[in-house]
């Protein structure tokens, strides 16, 4: 999961950075930078047909990618 983490609705800029969770040593994982900013998303496990895999919806980001 990328983007700024804190509450919704909150002053805070957009952050590029993206965190992966290890489940076998239950700690967060820092990954490579996105190219854009993002922040106030929310995400959901799906299955299509028979991939499984997580939606990612984002409220806003960045005014450089618009």
């Amino acid at each position: 999961m990328g983007g700024e983490v804190g509450d919704l609705g909150d002053s805070s800029p957009p952050s590029k950075s993206v965190l992966r969770l290890d489940p076998e040593n239950n700690k967060f994982v820092a990954l490579p930078d996105m190219e854009v900013a993002r922040k106030d998303h929310a995400c959901m496990a799906i299955e299509m047909g028979y991939t499984q895999g997580i939606l990612v919806s984002i409220q806003q980001q960045a005014q450089e990618a618009c």
